[in-house]
């Protein structure tokens, strides 16, 4: 097989519209294609983003990974100001991000839920604790970004040894990621 899709069943219900398209040559497979950037804004209640997640002035762990991230406010499109002074429930508003990545040529699948600390007209806030960091995603509705920055919390056991600098990455482009020069 010379051209081949790898993943399709699990990275296309990741991505709306998103793949990983794979070279084959020998026993040696090249990416030559990742998911395009896309910002969603259209519809009361859902804002949503799908790339490939990428750091300036760092690398990535594994720059082979393709993310869609989804936010829902059950009250349509109403910010958390006004929200909050009529007393709704907002602890049960989230952000799933379906991330792919390939790791030593093995598609590896993680669903990861972001609560969601501020809505409103300008940007989405939302934020989620692992064992080593505390991330915050920012979905920036006007410029159509999406940041997260993540703070070590703890620099222990698995954790030890890790940068104590904040880290930033940014849902970019897959074809930026691939080829860099074609900016």
């Amino acid at each position: 097989m010379k051209n081949g899709l790898i993943g399709a069943i699990i990275i296309g219900a990741l991505l709306v519209g998103g793949y990983v398209l794979l070279n084959k040559t020998d026993s040696k497979a090249v990416i030559t294609m990742l998911p395009p950037y896309i910002f969603s804004d259209t519809v009361p209640g859902l804002v949503g983003a799908s790339g490939v997640w990428t750091m300036k002035g760092e690398t990535l762990a594994n720059k082979i990974n393709a993310a869609t991230i989804s936010c829902f406010n059950n009250y349509g499109d109403e910010s958390f100001e006004i929200l909050r002074h009529l007393g709704a429930d907002l602890s049960e508003m989230y952000c799933y991000i379906a991330q792919g990545d390939i790791i030593s040529n093995m598609l590896m699948a993680n669903l990861s839920l972001f609560t969601i600390t501020d809505w409103n007209a300008e940007r989405v806030v939302a934020e989620a604790e692992g064992a080593c960091r505390k991330t915050i995603m920012i979905l920036d509705r006007r410029a159509e970004t999406v940041t997260q920055t993540g703070t070590l919390i703890n620099d222990s056991g698995l954790c030890e040894g890790l940068s104590k600098e904040p880290t930033q990455a940014y849902l970019t482009d897959g074809l930026k990621v691939l080829h860099p020069e074609a900016e």
